[in-house]
């Protein structure tokens, strides 16, 4: 309706061609077609408000029927999406990448439409975060990008940061993505139990959202970080030592070591 009111003169004539923009077989509720005074034979702005509507990420799991104009182009999109997410995203079942792949073939049907002044500009988003803490998962999608674009273009390249950024969103609602991408860390402090159980309990405070887990008990095949006040000679893995409580360079040393190794 906001669209609509502050859009007049784009969306008038575009509302009067359906065919060319909105493919989603709906009907709005009786009541609310008497309320705005819609005749009952005008179905223009139904589908309109149900096509906004279907792509709410929060409803990607919704029962939609498409039209026959639709349903190709989302079984074409799904065929490409789906052996994508089975080849990256390894601990994606094959009932998990169905769903996913059809979620993601719905939010990209949006750019085939004509409809695209309903879509706010989404070119400062970043997606920084995912290229560091689930690598894993931002490949995979960007792999997805011109496989979806071929053979003619349907999201436009000014929107690949907002693509990638809403396919993972579709990824995170349906797979436990803590499996992805995950480090361990060995905590091996000296003085007592009670020191490794504060600095777990620090890092569990600040870093435990990025896929990390910790353990106290370990052997020398354990683990992909060590991390204690005093140096190892039994332990392969990357060492970080901190003599003293840490300071800010110190997270941020080990920050960047959880994302080198991650991407490796």
């Amino acid at each position: 309706m906001n669209e609509l009111t502050h859009n007049q003169k784009i969306c008038s004539p575009i509302i009067q061609q359906e065919d060319q923009h909105i493919h989603v077989d709906d009907k709005i509720p009786k009541a609310i077609s008497q309320h705005l005074a819609i005749p009952e034979d005008n179905f223009v702005l139904s589908h309109l408000l149900s096509a906004l509507n279907i792509f709410d990420l929060l409803e990607v799991s919704a029962p939609i029927a498409f039209t026959d104009y639709a349903q190709p182009i989302l079984e074409r999109l799904s065929t490409i999406i789906m052996p994508k997410l089975r080849e990256h995203i390894l601990s994606c079942t094959p009932q998990d990448a169905e769903k996913i792949s059809q979620a993601a073939a719905r939010y990209c049907l949006k750019f085939t439409t004509n409809n695209q002044w309903a879509l706010i500009s989404q070119e400062n988003i970043s997606t920084q975060y995912f290229q560091d803490i689930y690598p894993s998962i931002y490949y995979s999608v960007e792999t997805m990008f011109p496989a979806i674009n071929s053979p003619k273009e349907i999201i436009p390249a000014t929107y690949l940061n907002a693509f990638i950024l809403n396919i993972i969103s579709i990824i995170f609602y349906y797979i436990d993505i803590t499996k992805i991408d995950n480090i361990t860390i060995i905590v091996n402090f000296a003085g007592s139990p009670f020191t490794n159980h504060m600095i777990e309990a620090m890092l569990k405070d600040h870093i435990s959202h990025a896929s990390v887990k910790f353990i106290t008990e370990w052997s020398s095949e354990e683990g992909d970080i060590y991390l204690s006040d005093t140096p190892s000679d039994r332990i392969a893995t990357p060492q970080v030592i901190w003599k003293k409580p840490p300071t800010i360079s110190d997270w941020q040393a080990l920050a960047e070591l959880i994302i080198r190794l991650k991407k490796k």
